[in-house]
This record gives structure tokens, sequence and C-alpha cells, in this order.
């Protein structure tokens, strides 16, 4: 057995995971609404805008995944974070989070931002314990179901 966690950077390979992976966490929380099929559905936009994504694989397996999306030249988004029920407890959230973290710090933006949900306890105490705050949701959010934003400064 593999007890190993590796942190992967986007192949087409893992294309189907990146949506597997987000469709099984927000129907588990939420509702999949029309934004989250368009970033699912080609998760190369990611990329191509200058963003990142990364998987994490546990015994030869794809068991997470989150975005770094640039929103601007000082701002990337930390976004579409899922891990597998099965591999949750292994601190799999926390070395993805910290892989997007790592990457902002790499393109030399000033922040790093994030929408995220009340309902999500476990997962806010993992953002705050990575130094992000709390903040007003001073800009319209694409989703239905975001309570506020979170922002890290770098």
């Amino acid at each position: 057995m593999n007890e190993v966690i590796e942190i992967l950077k986007f192949k087409t390979e893992f294309r189907k995971s990146f949506k597997d992976l987000n469709i099984e966490w927000i129907e588990k929380y939420f509702t999949v609404e029309p934004e989250d099929d368009k970033v699912l559905s080609n998760p190369e936009v990611i990329i191509k805008n200058g963003g990142e994504i990364f998987f994490a694989r546990y015994n030869n397996e794809i068991v997470g995944t989150c975005a770094a999306i640039k929103i601007d030249d000082n701002t990337i988004e930390l976004a579409k974070m899922a891990v597998t029920e099965k591999a949750q407890g292994k601190q799999i959230g926390k070395k993805l989070a910290l892989a997007v973290i790592e990457f902002a710090i790499s393109k030399r933006v000033s922040q790093l931002v994030l929408e995220t949900s009340n309902k999500l306890i476990a997962t806010v105490n993992l953002y705050e314990k990575l130094g992000f705050e709390k903040v007003d949701q001073n800009s319209g959010s694409k989703y239905k179901r975001t309570v506020f934003r979170m922002v890290r400064e770098l």
C-alpha cells in the first residue's frame, strides 16, 4: 500500500476526476449550479488563463482536487476544492490548499481569495489556520450558496 499523498498538477487524464470529485462534494452540501458546470466542464480554461489545478493521489487513485484561478494580476482564487469522502481525515485538503498558496506566492500576487459557506465548519477552520480571514461579501458571488469571502494577504 502506498500511503503517500502526492500532489500533482493538471493533466488531461485528470479532467474527469476534477468534475466528478467536485460534483460529489457539491451535491453532498449544496446544489450544482450553472457556474459550477461551466468551470467543471472546461478546466483547461483555468490553466489557459494563468491558473492551475492540483490533484491529490492516494493509493494510486485521484482522491482530491483544488484550483488556483487567476482573477487579475494581483489576485488568485482558491476554488473547487473537493476530497472524496473515503479519503477525508488525511489532511489532503490542507495539502491541496498549501499547493495553491505556494502557486499564488510563485506568481507574486498580493492576495488569495475564496468563497465558502458557514455550513462547512471544518473547511472554514482549515482556511483560518492557513491564514485566511473572513471579509464582507463586497462583490456579488456567481453562486447562490456562498455565504462569505475569505482573504489571505501574501
